[in-house]
Parts: C-alpha cells; sequence; structure tokens
C-alpha cells in the first residue's frame, strides 16, 4: 500500500534529499518536503500541516542535520504526534531522541545500499502498528452541535485549499448532502429543521455541506445510509421535514457524476454517526440529543485513521454484497422514502 510521508533534512543535504525523495517517490508514496512549499506560505504551519498528514515520517539524519534546530523540532512534532519515524543516519548515528526505536537504518557517507534498504522496509506493518497503538491519536473535540458543523468544515476547507481531495465516507441518517446546499438567506433552510436555524448555524451548516461536497465531487464518496425506523426519527422532524431533506439528498445524487457515488442502505437504526475524509481525518459521535450529536471526536492521526477506514470499506462491503450500491439505486430508494412519508 502506498503512503503519505514527511523528509526532515538539512538544506545543507539537499542533493541527499532528493535522492531520498526519489527512492520514496519511486515506491509509489506521497511524498512532502519543504521542497514543495511556495514563496509566500507561513512556513512554520505549513511544514506542520505537512507532517500532521504524514503516514510516517523520515529524518535524514547527518552530521549538518544532527546540529539542525529545525530537524529537531520537526522531529519532535512528529512524535508528539505519535507518528511512525523511519530514522536514516548517513555517516553519523541516529538523534538521541530517537534511540531505541526499531525503523533506525545507518548509512556511510555515501548513502550506499539506501534505495536497497528502502525497498525492504515493510511499511504496511510500519503504518499498521501505528493505528493500532491505544495512544496513537491526535484528537479535537466538538462538545457541542453547534461546534461540529464548524470543525469538519475547517478541516475539509484546509485540504481543499492544499489540494488533497479525499474520498468522503459518511455512516449516518441522511448525511450533509441532505442539508440544504444553498447561502443561509435561503428560504429553503426553514424547511429543513424542525426548529428556527440562527443565521450563524444556517452558515456553519451549509460551509459543511459546501467542503463535503467540494470533496465529493473531486474524489467521491462512499455513504452508509440508516432508513431505520419511523419512530427514531423524532429528533429530525415530521414528515414534512423529513421529505425535505429526502429531496435535497436526492438532487444532490442526480447532480453528481454517477462513478463518483456509491452508497448503500442499513434499515437498522443507527450507532451516532460518522464522517471520513480520506484517511485524513474521522469525526464521529454517539450521543444525540435534541438539536444534533454531542461530544464529536475528531481524529487526525493518519495510520488510525487509515484502520477506520478499512474497517468502513469492511461494513460497507457487507451490505453492497446483498444491494446495488449505484446513485441509480439510491435515487430509486430515497423516491420509495418520499412516497412512505408523504
Amino acid at each position: 500500500m502506498n503512503y503519505r510521508c514527511f523528509i526532515s533534512y538539512d538544506r545543507q543535504d539537499h542533493m541527499l534529499g532528493m535522492r531520498l525523495r526519489t527512492a520514496l517517490t519511486s515506491l509509489g508514496h506521497d511524498v512532502m518536503w519543504d521542497g514543495d512549499m511556495q514563496a509566500g506560505v507561513p512556513w512554520r504551519e505549513t511544514l506542520e500541516q505537512m507532517i500532521s498528514y504524514s503516514h510516517f515520517v523520515v529524518p535524514l539524519v547527518t552530521p549538518n542535520s544532527r546540529h539542525s534546530a529545525w530537524v529537531h523540532e520537526e522531529v519532535g512534532y512528529a512524535l508528539g504526534l505519535n507518528l511512525p519515524i523511519i530514522s536514516l543516519a548517513v555517516n553519523t548515528e541516529p538523534l538521541q531522541e530517537l534511540a531505541g526505536r526499531l525503523q533506525a537504518l545507518q548509512f556511510d557517507q555515501n548513502g550506499s545500499g539506501l534505495e536497497t534498504a528502502l525497498a525492504n522496509q515493510d511499511f504496511d506493518a510500519i503504518v499498521g502498528r501505528a493505528g493500532a497503538s491505544p495512544t496513537a491519536m491526535r484528537v479535537e473535540v466538538a462538545r457541542l452541535p453547534e461546534e461540529r458543523p464548524i470543525l469538519i468544515a475547517r478541516i475539509a476547507k484546509e485540504l481543499t485549499d492544499a489540494k488533497r481531495y479525499a474520498v468522503v465516507r459518511k455512516r449516518t441518517r441522511l448525511s450533509a448532502f441532505a442539508m440544504p446546499d444553498r447561502p443561509p438567506s435561503s428560504a429553503l433552510w426553514a424547511t429543513h429543521y424542525k426548529r428556527p436555524l440562527s443565521e450563524q448555524e444556517r452558515r456553519n451548516k451549509w460551509a459543511e455541506r459546501r467542503e463535503l461536497s467540494r470533496h465529493a465531487r473531486e474524489a467521491g464518496c462512499r455513504l452508509i445510509l440508516h432508513l431505520d425506523p419511523i419512530d427514531s426519527w423524532d429528533g429530525i422532524g415530521g414528515p414534512s421535514v423529513i421529505v425535505a431533506r429526502l429531496q435535497t439528498l436526492r438532487r444532490f445524487f442526480e447532480q453528481m457524476p454517477t462513478e463518483k457515488v456509491k452508497v448503500v442502505f442499513s434499515h437498522e437504526p443507527p450507532h451516532g454517526t460518522l464522517t471520513m475524509l480520506g484517511d485524513y481525518m474521522k469525526a464521529e459521535a454517539l450521543a444525540y440529543g435534541d438539536i444534533g450529536f454531542y461530544q464529536t471526536v475528531v481524529t487526525r492521526h493518519a495510520p488510525t485513521v487509515l484502520r477506520s477506514v478499512q474497517d468502513f470499506e469492511d461494513e460497507f462491503a457487507d451490505y453492497a454484497d446483498n444491494q446495488p450500491d449505484d446513485s441509480v439505486h439510491a435515487i430509486s430508494k430515497i423516491d420509495d422514502e418520499i412516497t412512505r412519508w408523504s
């Protein structure tokens, strides 16, 4: 499997860094380093963002980088995020803070055998161990329902700004794609909720819908939708509200390219709600109240999110074994629900 990784190095070792980048790219990995940064971007913030997107980090340790404050800071940041470190020590010892770590490879001053050593690494096992670790978490929490769309929209926009579009995976009732795709001033919002929303609430929900739609249009979406028993829909609203949301969801499916939409349905009550953007972000909440989900836990530790993606795909496949998963079938199912609620 291919992964995202970040190279930490000293500028005096640029040619060796290029060689390392080429080796990792040839293995299929998505390599990030400061050479990708454009003029005018906030340097520290962008480096931290690259590291946070990574499944593993590769410090290039040389006599030069041993004394580089940047390299030590980048490695420290990666360690703080509990990311796997594959240290490459060329003509020197590994960094002291990495002493005792298994993923430490040593080479002579020419870096002889570097490419072969990387090709022999079991990256699946390295990333998999990190995803299984109970301490491997980078977490934010949206305590209240109104904080949830703000957090999800912010992360989604951060990824679109970085041109990193990701598949939208959701396990929920109707999903954010059943929210109006209209500005907050639109009268359509009043038909989608059982209580009046403030302008700020409408603005936040619209931002979530807009940002997730951008990812879905570019990278696709995979949805597990729970069309559960009637008496469990009380928190959403009456029949008119449910029909309005179903119609909005139907329009979303109609407007999306068919190859970008995969949907399966369950008639079991949902246990919370789950949203994932590729393996960059996982947002999950289990506690539902009158106005939405409380205590949404957002994880951005790539190895951990990847493990959740694999679990989601296993669940999706179980449903897809017994039903079509294309948008045409989804629209037909939505039409049946609209008839049932009308």
